[in-house]
């Protein structure tokens, strides 16, 4: 748990975990000066967060960035460890978890400033954009009745008109927590690692009857997309375990009762689509690593519920979505056929074999 610090302390303590990201920090590094030098004077407070690379990050830091507080660790813990160890050095009265392959607008942290007295309001997530399209990535992170995620963006797009608004939790590539409800519910979850990790964060920040508004007006660029790759087996490994291990930790046990039908077809119907993306043994490993686990998360699940206020349970069954089978299934289907069209667009088939085939038919 945070301790508490006394004295004078910074608004907001940045934290950017990064692993052999020397070339992405420069851009990242460069775009926040500009955006903490709009700020009144060391009131923003930068700490790189260098995750045992092996590309010379902390001596460039340490050369180049002197005003750049950098964390070293001795082995690489993943994002979620990463990032804890830049919490747990940070002494802001916020703190901003980015993405090293994020470019931040002018107006990022000032605009989410906004947002910081109302002390309802345990976290700010940021719009998340393509650098490369310009489309929406993330703008606050959904959570359905089948117990899995989703990015608002595309079809499930947030309210119009650029105002803030209510979302079940932030994507971690860009958000800003307050540091008393991190003192209150803990950090993320290290043995997460990367995927669920900020849903999980935002789940128990929910049950302990905090707030998190998306701010469209905070805005990053996201230089390269998926850290992983959408399919990569690491991504789909993860998100299978992590997917299950908060549902059955943070859901509340009249929704988990009510919600573990939909659950039960939505984790089949993952399958059958991981079985057309050549994922299923990823997905099945991360399901069977999920089981192996299940003593330890039903352990942490007595300590979340136990902890949850009585009255968060209304909240909670407001925030999540329950038109599940359309967000998850038929945009993932979707998504699905248009890759493999464009995969046939970059590669058509060679007349030559397609006469050949037709031969032996």
């Amino acid at each position: 748990m945070l301790p508490e610090l006394a004295g004078p302390r910074p608004l907001v303590s940045v934290v950017i975990p990064s692993f052999n990201g020397k070339e992405l920090l420069r851009v990242c590094l460069r775009s926040l000066a500009q955006a903490a030098a709009i700020m009144p004077t060391s009131s923003i407070e930068t700490i790189v967060v260098d995750d045992c690379s092996s590309d010379g990050t902390f001596e460039w830091l340490t050369r180049e960035w002197g005003q750049v507080t950098c964390v070293r660790l001795a082995q690489n813990r993943g994002f979620a460890g990463a990032a804890n160890a830049g919490i747990a050095a940070a002494r802001g009265q916020w703190v901003a978890i980015l993405n090293n392959d994020a470019v931040v607008d002018r107006n990022w942290i000032s605009v989410a400033s906004g947002h910081f007295g109302d002390e309802s309001t345990g976290c700010v997530a940021s719009k998340v954009v393509s650098d490369r399209t310009g489309a929406t990535e993330s703008a606050g992170d959904g959570y359905t009745i089948a117990g899995l995620a989703y990015q608002r963006r595309g079809r499930h797009k947030p309210p119009s008109g650029g105002k803030s608004y209510r979302t079940f939790s932030a994507c971690a590539a860009a958000a800003f927590y307050r540091r008393r409800a991190l003192r209150e519910v803990g950090v993320f979850e290290e043995p997460l690692e990367s995927y669920y990790e900020d849903v999980d964060l935002g789940f128990r920040l929910n049950l302990a009857g905090w707030r998190t508004i998306c701010e469209p007006k905070s805005t990053v660029r996201h230089l390269r997309g998926a850290s992983y790759g959408e399919r990569s087996w690491r991504t789909v490994r993860n998100s299978a375990r992590n997917s299950e291990i908060v549902y059955f930790s943070c859901m509340p046990r009249g929704l988990l009762l009510k919600s573990l039908p939909a659950h039960l077809v939505a984790v089949v119907a993952q399958g059958f689509l991981r079985t057309a993306q050549g994922g299923l043994r990823a997905f099945l490993s991360g399901k069977i690593a999920f089981l192996a686990k299940l003593p330890q998360v039903l352990a942490r699940r007595r300590r979340i519920q136990s902890a949850a206020l009585s009255d968060s349970y209304r909240d909670v069954v407001e925030l999540i979505e329950q038109d599940w089978f359309s967000i998850h299934m038929t945009a993932r289907l979707r998504r699905h056929r248009n890759s493999e069209l464009r995969t046939a667009a970059q590669y058509p088939p060679d007349p030559a074999q397609a006469d050949r085939r037709a031969t032996i038919a």
